[in-house]
């Protein structure tokens, strides 16, 4: 799950809707039985937009889930990086608002090891 804005998340619809959520009130712990996308709503915005990745629609939601659709870096207020493959997310983000600036990204995205997004991409290498 990515969140590109304080009221915008990019959510895998079809793993997070299934997701057994937990909160904690004091010491105790509480089952949620609401969707995250709906519990989300209480601690990051009443009038929260969720994108769903690839339109939750299952070939494409499959397609740019494994091609790192919410793996995004903001850069700004309303403004993310991302992969330009994932053109059915990234479309679905500027129509919440979101400026997408893409990249290709193909030979990093194909090298094998740890799967990388622009996200990982910023991380450091060693820390100290």
């Amino acid at each position: 799950m990515g969140i590109p804005a304080k009221d915008v998340i990019i959510y895998y619809k079809s793993l997070l809707d299934k997701a057994k959520v937990y909160l904690y009130k004091g010491k105790d712990t509480v089952r949620d039985q609401r969707k995250l996308s709906d519990v989300l709503k209480d601690y990051l915005s009443k009038d929260l937009r969720v994108v769903n990745i690839g339109n939750a629609e299952y070939y494409d939601e499959e397609r740019e889930h494994w091609l790192l659709a919410s793996n995004v870096i903001v850069v700004d207020k309303n403004k993310m990086v991302a992969y330009e493959h994932n053109r059915i997310t990234n479309k679905l983000a500027e129509e919440a608002g979101i400026k997408v600036i893409t990249f290709k990204g193909n030979e990093i995205i194909k090298e094998g090891g740890e799967r990388s997004g622009p996200r990982c991409m910023t991380l450091p290498l060693v820390k100290s």
